[in-house]
Formats: C-alpha cells, sequence, structure tokens
C-alpha cells in the first residue's frame, strides 16, 4: 500500500470545482419541490453536479404518491408510496448524498422558510440556496419561486430560483439568483403565460370545475423529461460557476427532431443540439 503524504505542508488532491467551490464554504442546501418525472431523470446529473460544488443537502418536498400512470416514466416502486420518501431513499442509498423528505404539496410561498427553520436542516449555515421547482402546474412554480424571494430577505446568502417544465414538444428551465429580497433579472416577470396561469389555478381552487370542464392534462413523455432535466442541471451548473446563462430550452418538431438552445441575455441564444430522436412512450400527466 501506498502512503501518501498528508503532513504539515503537504497539498491535497484538489478538483476542478474548487475553482467556484472554495474549502471554507459551507454547505449548500437544495429545496428540491416537486419530485417527478423531470426530478427522476435528472438523478444522474443532479448527483454529479452536487459532489462537484461539494458538501451538498437536500430537502425533497412532495405529497404527491406514485400511481400506475406513473411507473412508465419515473419511479418503478409500488403504487401508493410517497414520492419525496422514495426520492431521499433513492438519494442516500444509490448516489450516498443527504437528503430529508418532506410529504407535502408546496401551498403557500411562506412553506418553505417554516421547513427550513427545522433544526435538523442547519438552516443558519448554508452556504447557498437553491429552490429547484419541476412540480406539474404553473402555480408550485410562482410560489417556489417568490419563496426563493422571500428566504434571501431573510438570509445573508444567495439564494437560486430554479425552475422547469415541458410538455410534448419542448421544456424550459429558467434562473434567477436573489440577494437580499433583490435581483437584476427575474424570470417570473417575463413570462406572463406563467402567471397568468397561475392565477387561473388560483381561481379554480377557489371555484372547482365539473370533470367535463377540466381541461386535458398535457402529455409527457420519456424524452421529454429527459431533456428538461438536462436544461435544469445544465443550467444549475452555469449558475454555479457564475456564467451569466439565464435560461435552457429544446424543442421537438413534427418529425421527432430535437433541439436545445441556451440564452445568455434576452438577445442571443445559442444551438446546443440539434438531435433526431426516436419516439418513446408518451403517458398522461404533467411534469410531475
Amino acid at each position: 500500500m501506498v502512503r501518501r503524504n498528508v503532513g504539515k505542508g503537504a497539498k491535497s488532491p484538489t478538483s476542478s470545482s474548487e475553482k467556484y467551490h472554495p474549502k471554507s464554504a459551507v454547505s449548500d442546501l437544495v429545496f428540491v419541490v416537486g419530485c417527478g418525472g423531470v426530478f427522476f431523470h435528472g438523478l444522474t446529473q443532479l448527483s454529479t453536479w452536487a459532489r462537484r460544488r461539494g458538501k451538498t443537502r437536500f430537502i425533497l418536498m412532495d405529497e404527491d404518491k406514485i400511481e400506475e400512470k406513473n411507473r412508465l416514466r419515473q419511479w418503478p416502486h409500488p403504487c401508493d408510496k410517497n414520492k419525496a420518501v422514495v426520492a431521499s431513499d433513492t438519494l442516500g442509498n444509490v448516489f450516498g448524498l443527504v437528503s430529508y423528505p418532506v410529504k407535502r404539496f408546496l401551498e403557500e410561498k411562506h412553506d418553505l422558510s417554516l421547513v427550513l427553520k427545522n433544526k435538523k436542516h442547519d438552516y443558519l449555515r448554508c452556504g447557498r440556496i437553491w429552490v429547484v421547482s419541476s412540480p406539474d402546474n404553473h402555480l408550485a412554480r410562482m410560489l417556489a419561486h417568490q419563496a426563493a424571494q422571500i428566504l434571501s430577505e431573510e438570509k445573508k446568502c444567495p439564494v437560486v430560483s430554479l425552475t422547469g417544465g415541458n410538455d410534448e414538444k419542448g421544456g424550459y428551465a429558467y434562473a434567477t439568483t436573489w440577494l437580499g429580497g433583490k435581483t437584476e433579472l427575474d424570470w417570473l416577470l417575463r413570462h406572463d403565460d406563467i402567471i397568468s396561469e397561475a392565477e387561473l389555478e388560483i381561481e379554480r381552487k377557489a371555484h372547482p370545475m365539473g370533470c367535463g370542464q377540466l381541461e386535458q392534462e398535457p402529455e409527457q413523455t420519456v424524452i421529454g423529461n429527459v431533456m428538461t432535466a438536462s436544461c435544469m442541471w445544465g443550467l444549475a451548473e452555469h449558475v454555479a460557476r457564475e456564467r451569466d446563462v439565464i435560461e435552457m430550452s429544446w424543442t421537438k418538431d413534427d418529425v421527432g427532431r430535437v433541439q436545445m438552445t441556451e440564452r445568455k441575455n434576452m438577445v442571443y441564444a445559442s444551438v446546443l443540439q440539434d438531435h433526431l430522436l426516436a419516439p418513446d412512450p408518451v403517458t398522461k400527466g404533467g411534469a410531475e
């Protein structure tokens, strides 16, 4: 056995990730809102990203249980198991990451503050907080974004709001970094469709409609979830390295050609990938 020189004055091995994650930094805390298809298909990318960041902890929030319709494109576990619990077990047993499941939906913009104040989450020692959301509705996305802003007002550390979503023909990931409740670029203000859909969801909750009046849920595919997960964790890497990329998206045309794009500002966008992908099984349900 070769014993390394780890005595005084010896240099320890370093990785390229230390360029943007100093040894002195305390751990990041990643709050995941929604543990469905996008989260499932991004597990490998998530774990790689987390290890490059250093010591990273996760809080996984989802009240939803696994249904038979989910098993075709996400968790293969038995039905009726909570997704946050299954996700937490997988992160720990397969990827060796520390996580805590929270079996509830995000219903108010102050919910994250209440959860994070639990002592076991070491709330006061976060280097950076990430609020990562990929639920199946715009209301949850908007609440997660607002919750990130509130956390940044309470904490003296950056809080990143990272959200993603998709349907059968395209998907996206947007990022905003909050500090002290302020940001130079708020992605939500540039997307009236998300705001209007969230307001519509609030109206639906106040006045429930009959089954015949409800809109059809968008079709979801494995390709859609995989591409959206790639956009989200690719964008998270850009943010972690303090690059100026603010959006990543993908689209699929009628013949199955998929194009991925990243946007550095509101004018410039570069095409990253252009592939022809084979069709895959389609199931009903949102990104969750």
